[in-house]
């Protein structure tokens, strides 16, 4: 433990830091995102293609007035399956 602060002191944490860094790129356990679902940058609008935080989902129309139980429970399912295809809740 000494030797390591040591050497941090000795070659910069800057240094130590990019270097670890650059490592963990290059093993592949760091990656830095370069396509359109890895790499994000400023707000987005979601769209059900391109991500904005979460895929948007297909309108679910609103429930009518005095609908039934088993259209209820249809239209909450619904919802809930377009959640879990979003990435909001898990399955």
């Amino acid at each position: 433990m000494a030797a390591d602060v040591r050497r941090l002191c000795e070659v910069g944490f800057a240094t130590v830091a990019a270097k670890e860094l650059a490592n963990q790129i290059q093993s592949g356990g760091l990656q830095i995102g370069t396509t359109s679902t890895t790499a994000m940058a400023g707000n987005r609008t979601p769209t059900n293609t391109i991500r904005g935080g979460v895929l948007q989902q297909a309108a679910i129309a609103d429930l009518a007035g005095g609908a039934d139980l088993a259209t209820t429970v249809t239209k909450v399912n619904a919802i809930l399956a377009a959640l879990r295809t979003a990435g909001v809740i898990a399955t």
